[in-house]
């Protein structure tokens, strides 16, 4: 899923990005306001699951969360090698 907002503090919106499948690989891409969301099994092979479009400054920041959707229950998710390139 990605989740974003239009406005700070705003309602968050929610896409589901690997149509609903657990997906072993993510990848976020920006260009200017366009933020391109893909999955796939492997890195490298990507499928394009989301695009939004946010409006926003040119420097943000980045952050990387995760939930189970239950709040009873801990997420085990793991990040492998997160990158941010300009």
């Amino acid at each position: 899923q990605v989740r974003s907002r239009s406005t700070t503090g705003g309602t968050v919106t929610t896409q589901i990005v690997s149509g609903g499948k657990p997906a072993s690989w993510m990848r976020l891409v920006r260009k200017g306001d366009l933020f391109v969301a893909g999955y796939g099994k492997k890195a490298g092979t990507w499928s394009i699951g989301s695009l939004l479009n946010v409006s926003m400054a040119p420097n943000i920041y980045v952050g990387l969360a995760v939930d189970s959707g239950d709040p009873s229950t801990l997420n085990g998710a793991t990040f492998a090698t997160p990158t941010v390139t300009p």
